[in-house]
């Protein structure tokens, strides 16, 4: 988990610590614990894209993505 900003944006990165074959999760979660908890954001403040991926540092790695799917409510 971090948070800096890349070109003028901020970012907040979580960085998952095993394997997955899937994943689900509510964006609310992850927003509520920048705005209460790490207090990086105010609650004024929208989320205006997510983004996935890889990241590799050292080594090699892959993804392999078959079904992707973002409900705004």
């Amino acid at each position: 988990m971090g948070q800096g900003q890349v070109q003028g944006w901020n970012v907040f990165s979580f960085v998952r610590k095993s394997n997955t074959s899937s994943a689900s999760f509510n964006i609310k979660n992850f927003t509520d614990y920048m705005i209460y908890t790490k207090k990086w954001m105010s609650n004024a403040k929208f989320v205006s894209s997510v983004e996935f991926g890889t990241e590799i540092f050292g080594g090699s790695g892959s993804m392999n993505i078959s079904k992707w799917n973002v409900n705004v409510q």
